[in-house]
């Protein structure tokens, strides 16, 4: 009876170690492929929100760079709330792109317009170089 009782002994662990083995090798395939299933919801801090915000607006060239750049990286993400950052910064970096564009603008031809002027008012110390001296 001891052989006997040893014998499905081994038959019950031999079949539910071989039943264990086959449920975690399916588990395993399962969050292989199935990526969306292991995948936890990722939430950027908001520190780091308003620290790329900020190094956007301040560095002059290198920020709207910078921007257009993480703005891409972010939006590839798998995780929803870095893919909502990146089309916001990339609105941002678009809008801060336009705005300084029209500035530089304004101030060329105000520039411009404001220099003529100047010149036109100092040809009279041109023609005569004496005046302030009267």
């Amino acid at each position: 009876m001891s052989t006997e009782e040893s014998m499905k002994n081994e038959n019950f662990n031999d079949s539910d170690i071989n039943k264990n083995a086959s449920q975690n090798t399916e588990n395993n395939f399962k969050g292989y492929n199935n990526f969306e299933q292991n995948t936890e919801e990722k939430v950027l801090s908001n520190y780091l929100k308003v620290l790329i915000v900020a190094l956007v607006i301040l560095l002059p060239v290198g920020g709207l760079i910078l921007g257009i750049v993480m703005s891409i990286v972010y939006m590839t993400s798998v995780y929803e709330d870095y893919k909502t950052f990146g089309r916001a910064l990339l609105v941002l970096v678009l809008v801060y792109l336009g705005i300084s564009i029209l500035c530089c603008a304004i101030s060329f031809f105000l520039g411009t317009s404001l220099m003529g002027e100047l010149f036109r008012s100092l040809e009279h110390i041109a023609n005569d170089p004496y005046v302030f001296y009267y």
